[in-house]
């Protein structure tokens, strides 16, 4: 772990500040869903909110480089039962760090 320059946090590697097109949250770590730390996160890359428990899409030409779904997004991201567990698991993260 690097500090303070914010390089490296548990030897994985810092990413730019991204910020939740719902609740307006900066992040600026992420966790994959399988264990591959080297894999990171491209244009196109599904991201739930630890905050509100939303899911977005990562846009570099985003505001804040994170986006709220279209649609067919919303209809592709909810077909996925992997992330919509991963989205169950968040939520109830959240709502039990807030009871």
């Amino acid at each position: 772990m690097k500090f303070p320059d914010g390089v490296y946090l548990n030897d994985q590697p810092r990413q730019p500040w991204r910020m939740c097109p719902y609740c307006g949250e900066l992040h600026d770590g992420m966790t994959g869903m399988n264990d591959r730390p080297d894999v990171t996160p491209d244009d196109g890359s599904v991201m739930i909110c630890a905050s509100c428990g939303e899911f977005g899409i990562l846009d570099s030409t985003a505001m804040g480089s994170w986006r709220k779904p279209t649609r067919d997004e919303t209809r592709a991201v909810l077909a996925d039962s992997t992330v919509v567990l991963a989205i169950a698991t968040v939520r109830a993260v959240r709502d039990k760090r807030r009871s």
